[in-house]
């Protein structure tokens, strides 16, 4: 699909410590569309914080970040505390794609979201493909298109 000169792309929050999965969402991403990537639980609430209700098309959320802790804070940091920043500062009308292969926390994770209004997709890590990410982006755009509705 073309993009219009002047259409802004549709951010998409990405919370993932991995860089090789960091790479795979951002090969698979189509035209329309910017990934902001970030690698730990600390920069995460911040932007969480910072870009209150819709400013955000889109979050993918993992759960565990361990491999991105860059302070001490960060080291007690999870997808469970993004959750908690995402009600108390995100749009319910912005879409999750939940991505973790933690199968404790990410149903809850899930739960949580759909409790607050959120329209959750989950998906382990090793089930997600180009088509379910391609079909949850459509969901992202037809909300970002809505936002002002």
């Amino acid at each position: 699909m073309a993009r219009a000169k002047n259409t802004p792309l549709i951010p998409i929050l990405l919370i993932e410590d991995n860089p090789i999965r960091i790479q795979w969402f951002q090969n698979y991403l189509p035209i329309g569309f910017r990934l902001v990537a970030v690698r730990n639980g600390g920069s995460a609430l911040g932007m969480l914080k910072r870009d209150r209700g819709h400013v955000l098309g889109g979050i993918l959320l993992d759960h565990d970040l361990q491999m991105g802790v860059v302070t001490v804070a960060d080291r007690d940091l999870s997808g469970t505390q993004m959750v908690e920043a995402m009600i108390g500062n995100i749009s319910n009308r912005v879409p999750v794609l939940i991505h973790s292969m933690n199968p404790g926390k990410a149903p809850i994770m899930v739960r949580r979201l759909e409790e607050a209004g959120f329209g959750v997709t989950r998906t382990s890590w090793f089930d997600i493909n180009d088509a379910l990410y391609h079909e949850w982006l459509e969901e992202v755009r037809e909300a970002w298109e809505d936002r002002d509705a």
